[in-house]
């Protein structure tokens, strides 16, 4: 399924997400990706901001992208996003199983967190809400489909995670489910 301007969202680690760099502003998202249409801006708290963009039915159907310094530093995949690809391969397509298996098949490895988030150290990106204590939520579940998300991170921003939460992270391979 592609989406409504026919481009897709190709993840590359550390770098961004299709025509979308890590590093730029508002405005450079928008020239890169001027299908995406109006956002709204939401004042973080800490000196970021989070540009976010609703459709008719207040759903997101777009990325999320968090900026520190007016500078892309953190993007949001959620699970209604059409046309996420990885190495050339449908994560869109995939189920909760299908998509942590495949991105630890990619990675190589896997590391869990004491709030189930997952995290793939070699392509920078954490996925949360759709791993828990009872396994899998299916991506339909509407708690998966509101919180559950893949985020990319640029390097600095990756390096302050790891350093913040790698003491509660332990190795895990869902390869064997």
């Amino acid at each position: 399924m592609r989406s409504e301007s026919g481009k897709m969202w190709n993840i590359v680690p550390f770098v961004g997400v299709g025509d979308v760099k890590f590093g730029m502003t508002p405005a450079e998202v928008l020239r890169a990706r001027p299908d995406l249409g109006p956002s709204e801006l939401v004042d973080m708290g800490y000196g970021g901001w989070r540009e976010v963009r609703l459709d008719n039915n207040d759903a997101v159907s777009k990325p999320i992208f968090d900026y520190r310094d007016r500078e892309l530093y953190l993007i949001h995949l959620g699970w209604d996003i059409a046309d996420v690809y990885l190495n050339g391969n449908s994560i869109s397509k995939l189920d909760s199983k299908e998509t942590i298996q495949f991105l630890e098949s990619v990675n190589g490895s896997a590391l869990i967190e004491a709030n189930y988030d997952v995290t793939f150290t070699r392509l920078g990106v954490c996925v949360g809400g759709i791993y828990c204590s009872d396994g899998y939520r299916d991506k339909t579940d509407p708690v998966a489909l509101w919180n559950g998300y893949i985020a990319l991170v640029d390097t600095a921003a990756f390096l302050r995670h790891m350093e913040r939460n790698s003491h509660t992270m332990k190795p895990i391979t869902f390869l064997n489910d």
